[in-house]
């Protein structure tokens, strides 16, 4: 990781890095894997995952800056000197309302949000309902769905997540395990421990059995946010689509802009105006 200055500064703020592998294990075929890294600094928060094959890779930035949820995917290529170099007019961006990347169809990057940047989110809800990890559409999988839950909190850590089981309810009020998202392996960084290992597992029912298994295990920790800013860079013509007034709703339509060109995402005015 390059150092930068800091974020967080002496505020206060719990902030923390890491790097690690994602692997995920479809049931029935074969097992993928994919280079993650989490940023954190208190409620704001980056999760960059990279796909690499040796003629490409895509680079997805997820980030919650306060205000807003970022999301950026662009492509790179390799280049002369043996690096990667962004390909002209690959980038395609999201923006979504604070808090939790709802109608996110991007299972690595949730699940990690949920076990290194959710304490702000799961402080929120008091109703013990929480938006589901979406591995596809569906009716039941829609943006603004929440399930109920059986949340474990570890002490040791900033109020994250040390499991959580997804609960479905079925006819005459049946529950059901869903899915479980679980951490181990603390590693202490200061005056937190962080979990360098992360599995979610996914269950159907009739008949019972596994649809499939993620499993992240970090390598690398800082003790501190060295990024210089959790706003995703626009770059060359992109294509972004603003969600923030749908609320999470999957039948509200997003304002597109099908052309930036000047490296600025839209503000909350400019898409009031074009909505009107």
């Amino acid at each position: 990781m390059t150092a930068f200055v800091g974020l967080c500064g002496n505020s206060g703020e719990y902030e923390f890095e890491l790097e690690g592998v994602m692997s995920d294990e479809p049931a029935g075929h074969t097992a993928f894997t994919c280079n993650m890294h989490v940023a954190v600094c208190d409620c704001r928060w980056a999760i960059f995952q990279t796909w690499e094959s040796p003629t490409n890779r895509i680079i997805t930035e997820l980030s919650d800056v306060g205000t807003n949820i970022y999301q950026l995917d662009h492509i790179e290529k390799p280049s002369v000197n043996n690096g990667w170099e962004p390909m002209p007019n690959s980038y395609v961006g999201n923006l979504y309302p604070t808090g939790f990347p709802l109608t996110v169809l991007d299972p690595e990057n949730v699940i990690l949000f949920y076990a290194y940047a959710s304490s702000c989110y799961l402080d929120s809800v008091t109703n013990g309902l929480l938006a589901p990890i979406r591995l596809g559409p569906g009716p039941s999988m829609t943006g603004n769905a929440r399930v109920p839950d059986n949340l474990f909190r570890n002490p040791s850590s900033p109020r994250l997540p040390g499991r959580i089981c997804f609960l479905e309810i079925h006819d005459l009020g049946v529950q059901w395990t869903n899915a479980i998202l679980s951490t181990f392996d603390s590693t202490n960084l200061g005056s937190i421990k962080i979990p360098s290992r992360v599995e979610f597992v996914s269950y159907r029912a009739n008949p019972a059995r596994i649809v499939t298994r993620y499993a992240f295990h970090a390598t690398n920790f800082l003790n501190h946010c060295s990024l210089q800013s959790f706003t995703p860079v626009l770059a060359g013509r992109a294509v972004v689509e603003d969600n923030r007034f749908a609320r999470g709703r999957v039948d509200v339509p997003p304002i597109s802009y099908p052309q930036i060109t000047n490296s600025q995402w839209p503000t909350i005015e400019q898409s009031m105006a074009q909505g009107e």
